[in-house]
């Protein structure tokens, strides 16, 4: 979604002015031309035409759709060889810790958080460059907007898991407040942003103001995933604490599917932030790849006067109508 002109409200910018930072719509910009003494053609620029500042294009993400539109692409989880193989050795370490209780779980968590940081991550960076690469062999990519946000995420998780731990009966009311919130602190997380401002509120009310109703779809799908995985993980805990309990039974086929698609539920939510970052990644600041993103105004023609002109003939300093 492109920011609207500083002049018109009601039209879309499509330029920046980098001297007076104004946002300029095709009225606001002006193309003069120049002829240099040594050269004999006539080269042509655009200006703002308030201030004959510099200007710069408006990129916006080139998706077009909006963010509830491109829902039905979540459930397509981008999988390669590596991926699977981090993701099965992650479900083995969900399995383990859903069958252990109090701080053992926690401990389980701390062991299993990194792998499935990273690859949540990356399946969220895919998402948002409308790719099918999750990106395991561009190294740069890979520490950046994988393993760097999913050891931070980590440290969240940790406190996360500790809290349920020190408080089990809470764990529905943990469970909503922490999906409600969890959007914005992974979209901090996938921004490069510390773990302190990942978790500042003044931030996170940004984000979900900048996003509108898109963050409240994300929030609650976010919910229903996290409602969904902690009542298995909450039937998994009981089942282990329970007197008569077979150990061929736990690891029962149809546990180990559930276990499955609870861990797959938790990726969907990371392609779903995904695909609204590929929608609105511009308006939290997050940075897309060039091949990702358009000029909000293509093929625009600048239709202003520069500023002398308009002294000239009295709109200086006013709007043109």
């Amino acid at each position: 979604m492109s920011p609207t002109c500083s002049a018109h409200p009601g039209q879309r910018a499509g330029w920046s002015c980098l001297d007076c930072g104004r946002q300029l719509c095709p009225r606001c910009v002006a193309r003069a031309e120049v002829k240099a003494a040594d050269a004999p053609e006539i080269r042509s620029f655009d200006c703002c035409a308030w201030c004959d500042g510099r200007v710069t294009l408006v990129y916006v993400p080139g998706t077009r759709s909006t963010f509830a539109g491109q829902l039905a692409g979540t459930l397509r989880v981008p999988v390669s060889g590596l991926g699977l193989l981090v993701g099965v050795l992650v479900m083995a370490g969900f399995i383990i810790a859903r069958r252990l209780t109090g701080w053992a779980a926690v401990a389980a968590l701390a062991l299993v958080s990194p792998l499935f940081w990273t690859l949540f991550f990356l399946v969220l960076r895919a998402a948002a460059r409308a790719s099918d690469d999750v990106g395991w062999h561009e190294r740069a990519d890979l520490l950046a907007h994988g393993v760097r946000p999913a050891l931070r995420a980590t440290l969240l998780s940790l406190a996360a898991g500790a809290a349920f731990a020190a408080l089990p009966r809470a764990g529905w009311l943990l469970t909503v407040g922490f999906s409600f919130a969890a959007p914005a602190c992974v979209i901090g997380l996938a921004g490069g942003d510390s773990v302190w401002s990942s978790l500042s509120p003044a931030r996170g009310a940004e984000r979900i103001r900048s996003l509108g109703s898109d963050y409240l779809i994300a929030a609650a799908l976010t919910a229903a995933t996290g409602s969904l995985v902690f009542w298995w993980v909450l039937s998994g805990r009981l089942a282990a604490s329970a007197i008569h309990v077979d150990a061929y039974q736990m690891l029962d086929g149809v546990e180990v599917l559930l276990d499955a698609l609870s861990l797959y539920a938790l990726f969907i939510v990371a392609r779903a932030l995904g695909l609204l970052l590929s929608v609105r990644g511009d308006a939290v600041g997050y940075g897309l790849p060039a091949s990702a993103i358009v000029p909000a105004l293509p093929g625009a023609i600048p239709r202003g006067q520069r500023r002398a002109i308009r002294a000239a003939i009295g709109l200086d300093g006013k709007e043109d109508g």
